[in-house]
């Protein structure tokens, strides 16, 4: 499975977010893919599909 999704925040800070919501159990999409059969926590990563200095929002959903 493969998730892709857009941010304005670091990837620092929004990898931070995604632990902490499997670690704190929080009801999200993430919690439930982490916590189905031979997945955790410990399972996670994080790959860069491609980084853009652009500010917009509209470029950012183009891409």
């Amino acid at each position: 499975m493969v998730y892709v999704r857009e941010t304005r925040r670091s990837l620092k800070e929004r990898a931070k977010k995604h632990e902490a919501d499997v670690r704190l159990r929080r009801d999200k999409p993430i919690l439930k893919h982490f916590n189905g059969a031979g997945h955790g926590g410990q399972d996670m990563g994080v790959s860069v599909l491609t980084a853009i200095r652009d500010k917009s929002r509209y470029y950012r959903l183009i891409k």
